[in-house]
């Protein structure tokens, strides 16, 4: 497979039908940051502004994008997502609307009013049919904890019992499922834009059918929501402060956090040049004992552990706030 991610031209000019019969010598073309798979450029025209994204990876190594345009576009048809011109399912080359807003971080998620508007799209995300793929982050968790076990990494005892809690919960989690619901599953807070009172989401290529509440603990997680707002976000959420599921979000919180130490001890592995993953594995550590060890952390998982999940607990069931 040819790599023209580093000069976008060829494709632009092959799908100028998608951006008003524009070429590549028309437009204004910016690298836009972020994205590890993915290359995106910004693409200026007369009066339009568009994206296109060109994988890193050829079809063999990422598989087929038939179920990210698949979700995509039920995502955009709900208004929870730019609109998509051009998606090839082969090679997973985009060509999308581009949103003229604020795009968050974790500071401004953790203000009250974008915490309230990502609950909100997050809810109604989660109502959506019709969403293709599988998604497990516990299988994820799993997979990074044998490659490093695999290591020449010596785990210590902390890290033996952090294995075993986090065994424990997933039992915990999965013997009282609730039904998996679309989820977009990568809801890092750059991904949120927020545009005229309205918040959005970009980059679906983890979005798949899974564990809603999952999708729900780990923005708190990643983002570290102060208890005030945290109980605003969940009370949007769930359409109520004493929904019954409530106690499955800190069993999910403490799996993300231990997910993302995990992850940053395999590419601390991968990249062992790079001291930032060594630093990012401290971090989560240190957060994920913050969640886990403590008196609360076990009570909530007693109580989880006899949660039993019913269909008038459906989020559609309960109010949704304005």
């Amino acid at each position: 497979m040819t790599d023209n991610t580093a000069n976008p031209s060829e494709t632009i000019d092959r799908l100028s039908a998608y951006l008003n019969g524009a070429k590549a010598s028309d437009l204004k073309i910016e690298p836009l940051s972020g994205g590890t798979r993915n290359a995106t450029y910004l693409l200026r025209g007369d009066g339009w502004n568009r994206v296109l994204r060109l994988s890193r990876s050829s079809p063999e190594e990422n598989g087929s994008y038939e179920h990210e345009i698949n979700n995509m576009k039920i995502a955009v048809a709900a208004g929870l997502a730019p609109h998509v011109y051009f998606a090839d399912p082969v090679n997973g080359t985009m060509i999308l609307d581009f949103i003229h807003g604020t795009v968050m971080n974790a500071r401004s998620l953790r203000e009250k009013v974008n915490a309230i508007a990502s609950a909100q799209l997050v809810r109604e995300l989660h109502t959506l049919d019709g969403f293709q793929g599988n998604y497990d982050i516990f299988k994820i968790i799993r997979k990074n904890i044998d490659k490093i076990q695999q290591s020449e990494i010596e785990l210590t005892p902390k890290h033996t019992q952090a294995i075993d809690l986090l065994e424990k919960t997933q039992t915990v989690l999965s013997d009282n499922a609730v039904p998996n619901s679309a989820t977009h599953n990568d809801i890092f807070s750059g991904n949120f834009v927020s545009f005229r009172n309205k918040m959005y989401l970009i980059d679906w290529e983890c979005a798949a059918l899974a564990e809603p509440h999952w999708e729900v603990a780990a923005l708190c997680a990643q983002v570290g929501l102060s208890n005030a707002v945290r109980r605003e976000y969940l009370t949007t959420y769930f359409g109520t402060d004493d929904h019954p599921a409530m106690c499955r979000i800190p069993l999910f919180e403490g799996a993300c956090r231990l997910y993302w130490w995990t992850e940053a001890m395999c590419r601390s592995l991968d990249k062992s040049d790079d001291q930032s993953w060594k630093e990012d594995e401290k971090d989560w550590w240190g957060w994920y004992n913050e969640t886990t060890d403590n008196k609360a952390f076990i009570e909530t998982l007693n109580i989880a552990e006899n949660y039993r999940w019913r269909p008038e607990h459906e989020i559609s069931k309960f109010h949704k706030p304005a």
